[in-house]
């Protein structure tokens, strides 16, 4: 069985492989893609429509 990766090697890996990788620019626009691919975060009831309308 494949052992699960360390966040933390994999972004070592990362730096050594593209120096830039923790650029502004680059973060940013990791955190873009991030925003249009998940859900705002909020309770489920939020999330499903059904808290519009409490008191």
């Amino acid at each position: 069985m494949t052992e699960a990766a360390n966040w933390r090697d994999v972004k070592a890996k990362a730096r050594v492989v593209d120096p830039g990788w923790d650029s502004a620019e680059r973060v940013a626009r990791r955190r873009r893609m991030r925003e249009q691919m998940l859900p705002p975060s909020g309770s489920g009831d939020e999330q499903a429509g059904n808290g519009a309308q409490r008191k």
